[in-house]
């Protein structure tokens, strides 16, 4: 291979692709903004997954779509999304599945103007606008509450884990609300579980602090994985991480990483007295993932995810959990 086809192909290794992907609930069809078209439209999406029912969300902006796309988004009722990343050369990844809340166009001058699309979780966007009272007796366990909430508004309880079967309600409850709030109350009982509604992978649903076997765990080779803003850190909020979007993570999935190359540095004389950063290391430098935002862009200079993750350590110390890694 001479060096020409060299560059090019490396060159090509490193270029950028995002896909938003849109379907109708009208027609099923799937419309399809990005990916490999070399007259694609700028795009920059960012967007936040935690472990809660309400938080999953974020932004896509497109420049200059004609009125003849938002009309048909619009009128089409394109409400399901997906946001694809990655790179020319390796399989996109699913970043976020979930549905558009909703569409407005910004005029910056005559021939320029931004399309912004608001995407949230299904849990959010597509019953947010249902009510319905609960009103659940004490001795009733978890199981049956978030299962009753999932059947009654065609919600998959399919990620629902039995251990729900042994935590309990010590008081009669009385509430109001959307399905999301709802869960998320009922999850604020108990300190052994979180909601997730991150559906890129396998759907979201309840995750059991309790134990860490149904849980992805996911090793980090630091010869291998690009740290785009330095090596990770860590202190009182936990371990962040900025990468290279290159795999999926999600909302507690377990990380593995070497303690040896985290940056555990203190830049000012004030701090050394009260900054105690060793003391929040994993032992066997496992972290679950809590939250992480991502940020896209197919023109701009920002291509990248941030992770914030906990030790587990501290996890089992506040769950019970047992940690066998």
């Amino acid at each position: 291979m001479n060096q020409t086809n060299l560059q090019q192909k490396t060159k090509l290794c490193w270029m950028r692709q995002i896909e938003v992907r849109l379907y109708s609930n009208l027609t099923h069809k799937k419309i399809i903004f990005g990916g490999t078209d070399k007259n694609q439209l700028t795009i920059s999406v960012k967007g936040n997954k935690y472990l809660s029912a309400l938080k999953d969300k974020g932004t896509c902006t497109i420049s200059n779509l004609t009125y003849a796309q938002i009309t048909e988004l619009i009128l089409g009722k394109y409400y399901q999304i997906e946001i694809w990343a990655g790179y020319r050369t390796q399989q996109l990844q699913c970043y976020f599945k979930g549905e558009v809340s909703y569409i407005s166009n910004k005029i910056r001058t005559r021939r320029d103007h931004e399309c912004y699309i608001i995407f949230a979780s299904k849990m959010v966007a597509s019953y947010s606008q249902q009510r319905m009272n609960l009103n659940l007796n004490s001795g009733i366990n978890l199981y049956a509450a978030f299962n009753y909430i999932c059947l009654t508004n065609g919600i998959s309880t399919s990620h629902l884990p039995n251990s729900l079967k042994n935590e309990f309600l010590e008081e009669v409850t009385q509430n109001y609300g959307t399905p999301a709030t709802l869960c998320d109350q009922l999850a604020n009982n108990t300190s052994s579980f979180s909601i997730d509604t991150d559906a890129s992978i396998d759907g979201g649903g309840v995750i059991d602090c309790t134990t860490f076997k149904d849980k992805r765990f996911i090793r980090l080779n630091p010869d291998t994985i690009n740290f785009t803003k330095g090596n990770p850190t860590l202190d009182s909020d936990g371990l962040h991480i900025t990468l290279l979007p290159t795999f999926c993570f999600k909302p507690g999935d377990i990380i593995i990483i070497d303690n040896a190359i985290l940056d555990l540095s203190i830049s000012n004389a004030e701090s050394v007295t009260s900054t105690f950063k060793s003391n929040y290391l994993d032992s066997n430098g496992a972290y679950m993932i809590m939250e992480l935002d991502y940020n896209f862009e197919n023109r701009g200079t920002t291509f990248e995810i941030n992770i914030r993750a906990r030790s587990l350590n501290i996890i089992s110390n506040v769950t019970g959990a047992k940690i066998n890694i």
